[in-house]
């Protein structure tokens, strides 16, 4: 995962031993794992209200197009998540920080999905 290229460049960020870079490695995904918690908290909040709505409609075909609907959107929101994730995962170990950039991409996923239960 580390850029041999990076330790290169500067020698600061070559780790000690395995076990720094570990410990690192560990730290990053902590810090990129609460933004894919946010994000994912939200998503599950959007899928829930979307059930709840069309729960009183029982079994009939409009339930379980909102149903599939919102487990789909649900899913979608995930793997775009997890990518972002293992994005930021990598972006953390190189620069030690989170870019502006990258920290946009969090917060349009998460207002995309604030967005989505709007539209409906």
């Amino acid at each position: 995962m580390a850029d041999l290229q990076l330790y290169l460049v500067n020698p600061h960020f070559a780790p000690d031993g395995p076990d720094e870079d570990a410990e690192r490695l560990e730290k990053c995904r902590d810090e990129a794992m609460w933004y894919f918690k946010r994000v994912a908290q939200e998503a599950l909040n959007v899928r829930t209200d979307a059930l709840i709505y069309a729960g009183g409609y029982g079994d009939a075909p409009r339930w379980v197009r909102v149903r599939e609907a919102a487990k789909a959107r649900y899913e979608a929101t995930l793997v775009d998540a997890r990518k972002l994730y293992e994005a930021t995962v990598d972006e953390l170990f190189k620069t030690g920080e989170v870019s502006e950039e990258t920290s946009a991409e969090w917060d349009l996923l998460m207002v995309s999905q604030a967005m989505a239960e709007a539209a409906e």
